[in-house]
């Protein structure tokens, strides 16, 4: 009888729903490092109900395109995994069982994000004469899990709304009654934004991190735009001041939101 072949494509719901649960059953919290064994997931309700009883043997992890990350490490014949980071992470895997002699060969039918055969080249599993059933589990996400705190994007939003209110505030002053329409949108942005940081800050993080790079690009633009556009020619030298300082600070802010956004890429 020709064994099943099981994905990610099958599973993805019981995956994502309990990957939460998933990694605190699998984690030893032994100061900052955390590991998940082939041994502790041939035990797991969640691989039991897609392999059966499976032997930690026939299970091999994988890396992934986090094996470029020097917060993970695996074992050479993948029998686990070890996260030495600072903070837990929010884990997803992509899991494909079948016939250990033809892993190899099914792989070529999914996604080369999800796996390919450089992910799993080291598993012993993939030997053409294992004629059991075996399972590869490989790392796709890893992301810090909210702990209900602000994160450092919900600090540096509001240390930059505090610097920049007052400099737009006053940039109102200005006579040109287009650049007073710019910096009015850009301060009622910039309340609103904050309301929205304020509220779902601690619950949803990769979101208040995506519209942080959103809100500096934005801003930025409405920054230089009035410049392009020369409506600055007729001011005051203080307040062509105050709109560079509140460019400058749009710039930094930009690039510490590109910093804090990378490890959900």
């Amino acid at each position: 009888m020709a064994l099943p072949v099981f994905s990610q494509n099958a599973i993805s719901d019981t995956l994502s729903s309990q990957s939460g649960d998933f990694f605190d059953r699998l984690s030893n919290q032994i100061q900052n490092k955390q590991t998940i064994s082939t041994e502790q997931l041939s035990r797991d309700d969640i691989i039991v109900s897609i392999a059966g009883n499976i032997g930690p043997d026939q299970i091999c992890l994988s890396l992934g395109d986090f094996k470029f990350n020097s917060n993970w490490s695996i074992q050479s014949d993948g029998a686990s995994i070890v996260y030495t980071g600072q903070n837990e992470q929010e884990l997803d895997f992509f899991v494909l069982c079948e016939t250990g002699g033809k892993l190899r060969e099914t792989v070529q039918f999914f996604p080369l994000e999800e796996i390919n055969e450089n992910y799993i080249k080291h598993c012993p599993q993939l030997d053409s004469d294992n004629k059991e059933l075996a399972c590869v589990v490989v790392l796709t996400k890893s992301v810090p899990r909210s702990n209900g705190n602000f994160s450092y994007a919900n600090l540096l939003f509001f240390i930059f709304t505090i610097v920049v209110l007052f400099p737009l505030l006053y940039l109102l002053r200005v006579k040109n009654i287009n650049l007073k329409l710019f910096n009015l949108i850009k301060t009622v942005f910039l309340l609103a934004v904050f309301v929205v940081f304020y509220l779902f800050g601690t619950i949803l993080t990769t979101l208040v991190t995506v519209m942080l790079l959103f809100f500096f690009f934005v801003q930025i633009n409405l920054s230089i735009a009035p410049m392009i556009l020369g409506l600055y020619s007729q001011e005051t030298h203080r307040l062509k001041f105050v709109v560079k300082i509140v460019l400058v600070a749009e710039v930094l802010g930009l690039i510490a939101s590109l910093i804090f956004i990378t490890p959900y890429l």
